[in-house]
């Protein structure tokens, strides 16, 4: 059966984020009709088990890679993705029950990429790091940006980042030209982040 939507997510040794994640993903709000996949990468490591919920109300594929890095993942997702529109998201974020519905919406009205507002999560113990991030526009710049208004590829955060399958495909291409890559994300970015 077709979906809408594939949710990407690339993790690596964090079982107890990613549970949380799906949790959050079960309880979607969907318009009738729509569907979404959810393709998990792990990075290496098996602990998918611990988190994996035992019926998903969402079609669930997990690819378990060797230790390949985060760029190298996404790729691997995205080839086995059978969603119109792919929304990447870490296994950190905790999305709304809209997230998935909203992402769909705003691609159907012609934008070709979308990026959901994650503001950094508050702890009940934070760190200094934890508050200066939460507090400032160190990394992320959710506070100045405006809806609608068109933004550069430093705001391009994959931690809530949708993008029509066939804009993708046309970066992929690109890429492969070059040499680049092996997919839409350059696999010699290994630091984490870097890839966004």
């Amino acid at each position: 059966m077709s979906v809408d939507l594939s949710v990407v997510v690339p993790t690596r040794g964090r079982p107890e984020r990613l549970r949380r994640l799906l949790e959050c993903l079960s309880a979607q709000e969907l318009s009738d009709g729509q569907r979404f996949e959810v393709v998990v990468a792990l990075d290496g490591g098996d602990e998918a088990s611990e988190a994996i919920p035992v019926r998903p109300p969402f079609d669930l594929e997990v690819l378990a890679l060797p230790q390949v890095g985060i760029s190298a993942a996404k790729n691997a997702a995205v080839a086995v993705s059978r969603g119109d529109v792919l929304l990447f998201v870490n296994d950190d974020v905790e999305p709304a029950p809209t997230l998935v519905r909203e992402h769909l919406a705003a691609q159907r009205s012609g934008e070709e990429i979308v990026l959901g507002c994650s503001p950094w999560m508050r702890f009940a113990r934070p760190t200094v790091f934890n508050e200066l991030i939460a507090a400032s526009r160190m990394i992320f710049f959710y506070g100045q940006m405006e809806g609608g208004r068109r933004y550069g590829f430093r705001h391009a955060w994959n931690l809530n980042l949708s993008v029509q399958r066939g804009r993708l495909n046309t970066l992929t291409s690109a890429a492969d030209r070059s040499g680049a890559a092996a997919g839409p994300f350059d696999e010699r970015f290994r630091p984490c982040m870097y890839e966004d």
